[in-house]
C-alpha cells in the first residue's frame, strides 16, 4: 500500500500540463454542456479512478502522449455528470 502511495505522488508530478484551460466553444468535449471543467478536475479524476486506465508510460514523451489519449475520455465523463446535476 505505501509503495501503490508512493507511485501515485510520483505520477502526479510527472502528469504533462496539457494545456491550460479552454472555452467550452473551443474544446469540443465540452462545447455541447457549455461547462467548464478544470485541469486539476481532469487529474483529480484520473488519479481517484486509475484501475480505469492504462497506466502512464515512464518515458515523458510516451507519457505525455498516453495522457493527451486519457484527458478527453475524462473531460467527456466529466461533463456528461455535469449534466446530470
Amino acid at each position: 500500500m505505501a509503495m501503490q502511495a508512493g507511485r501515485m505522488a510520483a505520477l502526479r508530478q510527472e502528469l504533462p500540463n496539457v494545456r491550460p484551460m479552454t472555452a467550452p466553444s473551443c474544446d469540443p468535449t465540452n462545447a455541447a454542456t457549455g461547462l467548464l471543467i478544470s485541469d486539476a478536475a481532469v487529474k483529480r479524476y484520473y488519479f481517484d479512478h486509475t484501475w480505469e486506465f492504462t497506466a502512464l508510460p515512464q518515458s515523458p514523451i510516451q507519457r505525455a502522449k498516453a495522457w493527451t489519449q486519457i484527458e478527453p475520455v475524462i473531460r467527456q465523463k466529466l461533463a456528461q455528470v455535469g449534466q446530470q446535476m
